[in-house]
């Protein structure tokens, strides 16, 4: 396992996830009206070759932004990159009621398939925004444990609050990712949760402090991680209920890697994160024989970029106040 002081030494964040789109306006327009999120402010990258627009639940600084680049007099293709086969798979909008949401959203004639108990997972649904990017709806409390909470007049849009819990990632080498995500950025793995049954699992990884309810306390071993984190369906409900966003992993059949955008394309771009000292990460990513590029993404200035086992872009900014 990793060191945690590495994260908190550098102070790591996982603050954005980066979508290149077609039409940022109605994008946020969808996310605002739709689901309750607030603009975070129109800006140009360092490079002043695009636009970028940013939405999310702003009250919450541990709930990750979406954040739209937009290419200005370019023709889009309405094929989505990484996608399929690819890495990226969705978001997911962690919330109490998902019944509700889905009245809600169906009222507003927006196309969302209706909740239902998907194994020990979850209770969940899925919808596409307006660039057909999928969202997962996902319940605090599996159906059977749920009890209807009162609708919540502090959150007109979805009349409970809500977060953006997950970003779904496809892995091709979930050994590799894992090091990558946990030995050397210092995240901590939550739950491992086993799907064989559609020949995947799934892998949460978050920067925090928190430990799940039930810990790892067995000797019985599977790939290194204890039965007791496999098998712990207790902690699933705990984990929809944190207030941030985790990294899940998807592993299970062929994945391609990341291929970065041209021009044209829409799809998934990356994610970003905050440190507090851009030249001590260079140095601490250096020593791990990770490399570092310069980046000419994002609006900040000074930016670097490294790559996962999968060569998906982790765009890093400075960010001293963190």
């Amino acid at each position: 396992m990793a060191s945690p002081s590495i994260a908190t030494n550098l102070s790591l964040r996982l603050t954005h996830n980066i979508l290149r789109v077609s039409n940022p306006k109605e994008l946020i327009n969808f996310y605002i009206e739709k689901f309750g999120m607030k603009e975070g402010g129109i800006s140009q990258s360092a490079s002043e070759t695009y636009n970028i627009s940013t939405v999310g639940y702003l009250s919450n600084p541990k709930s990750v932004q979406l954040e739209f680049h937009n290419v200005p007099n370019k023709s889009y293709t309405s094929q989505h990159k990484n996608e399929g086969r690819g890495v990226y798979w969705k978001i997911g909008v962690t919330l109490r009621d998902v019944d509700l949401a889905v009245d809600i959203l169906q009222k507003k004639n927006v196309h969302v398939s209706n909740g239902k108990q998907f194994e020990d997972i979850g209770y969940l649904c899925h919808l596409s925004d307006p660039n057909d990017f999928t969202i997962e709806l996902l319940q605090h409390d599996f159906k059977q444990n749920f009890r209807k909470p009162q609708p919540d007049t502090n959150f007109p849009e979805l009349k409970q609050p809500a977060c953006i819990g997950q970003i779904t990632l496809n892995v091709s080498d979930i050994k590799k990712t894992l090091t990558f995500y946990e030995q050397i950025l210092g995240m901590k793995l939550l739950s491992i949760q086993d799907v064989s049954q559609y020949g995947f699992k799934l892998y949460f990884l978050a920067w925090t402090d928190e430990e799940p309810p039930k810990k790892r306390e067995s000797n019985d071993k599977r790939d290194n991680y204890t039965w007791d984190l496999y098998d712990a369906t207790q902690n699933r409900e705990w984990l929809w209920k944190r207030p941030y966003t985790t990294i899940e992993l998807k592993h299970g059949g062929s994945v391609e890697p990341f291929v970065d955008l041209k021009d044209g394309d829409v799809g998934f771009e990356g994610l970003r994160i905050t440190c507090n000292n851009l030249t001590s990460f260079e140095t601490y990513m250096e020593s791990k024989g990770i490399p570092v590029k310069n980046s000419s993404q994002g609006s900040n200035g000074r930016e670097r970029v490294i790559r996962d086992p999968d060569n998906i872009p982790i765009f890093v900014t400075e960010d001293k106040n963190a």
